[in-house]
């Protein structure tokens, strides 16, 4: 009983530790603008949501780009027009919405 706990406590230490590992990869600055992988990441899963609302229903596009085009002419940048977006979420569940799509 005891070795299987202690197993099952290493994979949870592993996941764990895996995790934090590609957390901190996902900090990494790359040649885009120096933006790290996280802001890239970023990028692409709000631009893909924007990509979907224009097939999907073009006052809901209107809708999310409308804060979005006056926030960049009161002259934030992109990449600070996301991070608003984007609020809390980031790290894993970042990649994974983006990944869902």
């Amino acid at each position: 009983m005891r070795a299987q706990r202690r197993r099952v406590l290493g994979r949870e230490l592993a996941v764990e530790q895996r995790r934090t590992e590609d957390d901190a990869r996902l900090g990494q600055v790359t040649q885009f603008k120096n933006w790290t992988i996280e802001d890239v990441i970023g990028h692409l899963y709000m631009f893909t949501k924007a990509a979907t609302l224009t097939l999907q229903d073009a006052e809901a596009f209107q809708a999310f780009v409308r804060p979005i085009f006056a926030d960049l002419q009161k002259g934030k940048s992109l990449l600070e027009t996301q991070r608003i977006w984007l609020g809390d979420t980031g790290g894993q569940t970042l990649v994974t919405l983006w990944r869902e799509g």
